[in-house]
């Protein structure tokens, strides 16, 4: 085993030698392999960083992305920001100019366009745009909840003590 070790030791310190003879042939030979390696880098190298490629395709959140894919016709996110006029964006009336944006993507068709600007910051209106839309849920889930009055003295009692779901029953506080 020794001999072979031996051996091998040797023959690698012959190859600086080696090389230093035949230097532009080896030279060439280095170039020529980096050329193909770039070569191969741009033309047949692809990285996919999507989601769907870190999943196994018959995962179930796959379905849930081409069922959203097919409704909206890409997975591109669309996040809609509004400013509230009366800076309270969960006031009634707030809630209901969210309700009345759900109702005009869910129904732009019969949106007049007579109504709005022919332009925005120099950018064209152009209702069709919405055509890839196929569905819209829900923007917001609009509820209004009437302030809660109390049952009697006791009920009202109980409320401004902090009791929170008191059992009553005809004005008797059960706890």
């Amino acid at each position: 085993m020794e001999k072979i070790l031996i051996t091998l030791s040797d023959a690698f310190a012959e190859v600086p030698y080696r090389v230093l003879r035949f230097k532009n042939f080896v030279l060439t030979g280095l170039v020529v392999t980096s050329i193909l390696m770039v070569y191969g880098i741009f033309t047949r190298t692809e990285l996919d960083m999507t989601a769907d490629s870190f999943l196994d395709q018959s995962d179930p959140a796959i379905f849930a992305l081409n069922e959203y894919r097919r409704q909206f016709g890409s997975d591109d996110s669309v996040f809609l920001v509004y400013r509230a006029k009366d800076g309270d964006v969960f006031s009634r009336e707030s809630l209901t100019a969210v309700q009345q944006l759900t109702n005009d993507l869910r129904f732009w068709q019969n949106l007049d366009p007579n109504d709005y600007p022919e332009s925005i910051n120099d950018i064209d209106l152009d209702f069709n745009e919405l055509n890839h839309v196929r569905r819209v849920q829900s923007v917001a889930n609009v509820r209004f909840q009437v302030r809660f009055q109390p049952v009697d003295a006791t009920h009202a009692l109980n409320l401004l003590a902090g009791v929170s779901n008191p059992n009553v029953f005809l004005g008797r506080s059960f706890s």
